[in-house]
């Protein structure tokens, strides 16, 4: 193959494929950024996610195809929306409160070592 062949936008295809008796489906794909994508997910989760062939200018991967059928978008009420913005918020905090534990921590054992004559390691 090629290596410095150029496809087009339109040449730079992705295909699921599945069928109802087997549960896999296959993604063939041409395109770089769903490659990237891809890549990504089979690091992340190689016992679900596979490359099962690779050229220069495409690749294939195989799942389980309930990781491929669509769903509808989730729809969230405004009441929905502010109790999960009040989770995160309070979230946000809980782990800023521990992160300045952890500095006030350092900051102690500093101290310490500095008053035993004991040189601060970081």
């Amino acid at each position: 193959m090629m290596n410095n062949y150029r496809l087009t936008r339109y040449e730079m295809e992705t295909t699921i494929n599945f069928n109802a008796e087997e549960g896999t489906a296959v993604l063939y794909t041409r395109d770089k950024a769903v490659m990237r994508r891809m890549d990504r997910i089979v690091e992340k989760t190689p016992d679900l996610f596979k490359l099962v062939n690779e050229t220069d200018i495409d690749k294939t991967y195989e799942f389980p195809k309930k990781y491929a059928i669509p769903k509808a978008p989730r729809v969230l009420t405004e009441e929905q929306r502010k109790k999960m913005r009040d989770r995160l918020a309070k979230a946000r905090e809980s782990k800023e409160d521990e992160e300045l534990d952890e500095e006030f921590d350092e900051e102690l054992e500093e101290e310490f070592e500095e008053d035993n004559g004991e040189e601060a390691t970081e």
